[in-house]
C-alpha cells in the first residue's frame, strides 16, 4: 500500500515547532515549494481550521461528513450525498503517479459494482483538473468533482487517519462510513458490502489479511517476472557484474520481502563466483546466508558454492569455497521430510552435492560412496514416481538426473556434482 507525497518542507512539522495545535494525523503532509500560492493556502486549509476543529476521526460506522465539493466536471452533478445509495468517494491528485496507476482498477471496480455511485475527488483547482481530465485521467468514467477550497479534504481527508492519496472511503446507503483504506485492497470490501451495510472488525481484518497475502503474491510474481526478463539474461551473456548490480536494486525494492531477500542473496552469491575481485564479499555473503538460513537453504548455498564456485576458479586454486561448504553439508546433513518423495529428492541432492565437493577436494573414494548414495536415492525415487503413476513430466526429470548421476560415476574427470 503506498500513499504518494510532494517533496518539500513538512509543514506539519514547522507548524508543530511554533505551538500551533494541529492534530497528528496530519503532520506528514507536505507541500512543494514550487506549488502556487493558492494550492499553499488550499493546503494550509486542510492542516488548519478557524478554531482547529477538524472533529473527531472517520472510523468504520461513523456518520459520513457532510459533502459539498465546489463543482462537478464529469458525470452527474453532486452537491451533497443522499441516504438511499452507496458510494465510493476516492480522493486522488492530478500530479499524483500512484492515483493514475489506480484508475484502470476502479474502473473495473465501477463496472462490476453498479450498486455503488463511483465518485473521484480532487482537493485542486479547477483548471489543473480539467487538464488532467483530458490527458492522463481520460480514461476516468466515475462522476468527478474538485474542491479548491478544501472544505471537502478538511471534512473527510484530514479526517480519516491517513493524510496521503490515493485513498478510499465507502459511504453506506443510511449516511454511515463503511470502509476507509487503499484502492488495492476496495474489491473484498465492495463484494461483502453488496450483501450488508457495515463491516465488522473482525470481518475487516480478515478481508486486510487476505488482500495482504494477495498484493504480496502479485508482488513477488513481479519479482520473478523481473528476473527472467532482465537479470537471468544478463547472466546468460556473461555479463555477471551488471547482473548483480540489478540484483542489488532489486533488493533494495523489495525490502519488505524477506522471502523475495533471501533468493535474490543466494542468487547473488553464484553470480560472485564469476567476478574474483568479489570473492572476499562472496565469502561473507555466505557465511551470513547460512547464519541465517534453514537445512533446505543451507544445502542450497553449500550446492551454490560446489557448483558455481569451482567451476569459476582456476584448478588447483583457492579451494576454500568448497571445503567449507563440506563442512556445512557434513554438519547438517540431509534434509528430513515428512513426504516420501520429497525425501527422497533432497537425500538424493544432498549426497550428489557432497560428491562433487570430495572429488574437487581430491577426496576420490568419499567421492564414490556419496555419488553410490546418491544414485540409491535416485533410483527410489524414480520408482516411487512410477508406482504412483505420477505425472510422466516428473518422472521423466528424475530419470534424467539419475542417468546424469550414472555416468558421472563412469567418467574420471568432468563437471562438479551439483544438486539438481
Amino acid at each position: 500500500m503506498r500513499w504518494t507525497r510532494r517533496p518539500g518542507i513538512d509543514l506539519g512539522q514547522w507548524l508543530l515547532n511554533r505551538s500551533v495545535p494541529v492534530i497528528a494525523v496530519v503532520m506528514s503532509l507536505k507541500v512543494s515549494f514550487m506549488l502556487r500560492p493558492l494550492t499553499i493556502i488550499v493546503a494550509l486549509t486542510l492542516l488548519l481550521d478557524g478554531n482547529f476543529a477538524f472533529g473527531q476521526l472517520l472510523t468504520c460506522g461513523s456518520p459520513a461528513p457532510e459533502f459539498t465539493p465546489e463543482g462537478t466536471l464529469r458525470g452527474d452533478e453532486i452537491q451533497s450525498l443522499q441516504h438511499d445509495r452507496k458510494y465510493v468517494l476516492e480522493f486522488s491528485g492530478t500530479q499524483c503517479a500512484p492515483c493514475i496507476k489506480s484508475i484502470p482498477h476502479i474502473e473495473k471496480l465501477k463496472a462490476k459494482h453498479s450498486d455503488f455511485t463511483f465518485v473521484t475527488v480532487f482537493v485542486e483547482e479547477k483548471e489543473q483538473v480539467d487538464r488532467f481530465l483530458k490527458n492522463a485521467g481520460r480514461q476516468i468514467t466515475s462522476t468527478v468533482v474538485y474542491d479548491a477550497t478544501g472544505r471537502t479534504g478538511r471534512s473527510w481527508l484530514a479526517r480519516s487517519g491517513f493524510p496521503g492519496i490515493p485513498q478510499v472511503l465507502v459511504v453506506n446507503d443510511d449516511g454511515n462510513i463503511s470502509w476507509i483504506g487503499h484502492p488495492d485492497r476496495l474489491e473484498p470490501v465492495l463484494q461483502i458490502l453488496g450483501s450488508q451495510d457495515t463491516v465488522s472488525s473482525t470481518e475487516l481484518a480478515r478481508i486486510e489479511l487476505k488482500q495482504h497475502a494477495y498484493i504480496r503474491s502479485l508482488r513477488f510474481d513481479e519479482f520473478q517476472k523481473y528476473r527472467t526478463e532482465t537479470i537471468i539474461p544478463l547472466i546468460n551473456k556473461g555479463r555477471h557484474a551488471e547482473a548483480i548490480e540489478k540484483m542489488d536494486e532489486t533488493m533494495r525494492k523489495y525490502f519488505d520481502m524477506p522471502d523475495v531477500i533471501r533468493e535474490l542473496r543466494r542468487f547473488k552469491l553464484s553470480q560472485m563466483a564469476y567476478t574474483p575481485d568479489s570473492h572476499e564479499v562472496a565469502r561473507n555473503l555466505a557465511f551470513d546466508l547460512a547464519a541465517d538460513a534453514d537445512n533446505h537453504e543451507n544445502s542450497e548455498i553449500a550446492s551454490t558454492l560446489v557448483f558455481h564456485y569451482t567451476k569459476a576458479l582456476p584448478e588447483n586454486k583457492d579451494k576454500d569455497f568448497v571445503r567449507w561448504a563440506l563442512a556445512l553439508l557434513n554438519e547438517m546433513g540431509p534434509r528430513k521430510s515428512s513426504d516420501t518423495d520429497e525425501q527422497l529428492m533432497l537425500r538424493r541432492n544432498h549426497y550428489s552435492t557432497l560428491a562433487g565437493a570430495h572429488r574437487i577436494l581430491g577426496n576420490s573414494d568419499d567421492a564414490k560412496q556419496a555419488l553410490d548414495r546418491a544414485i540409491q536415492y535416485g533410483q527410489e525415487l524414480v520408482t516411487t514416481l512410477k508406482q504412483r503413476e505420477d505425472h510422466p513430466l516428473n518422472i521423466k526429470a528424475a530419470e534424467n538426473v539419475l542417468q546424469r548421476m550414472k555416468k558421472r560415476k563412469e567418467e574420471t574427470t568432468g563437471s562438479v556434482g551439483a544438486s539438481d
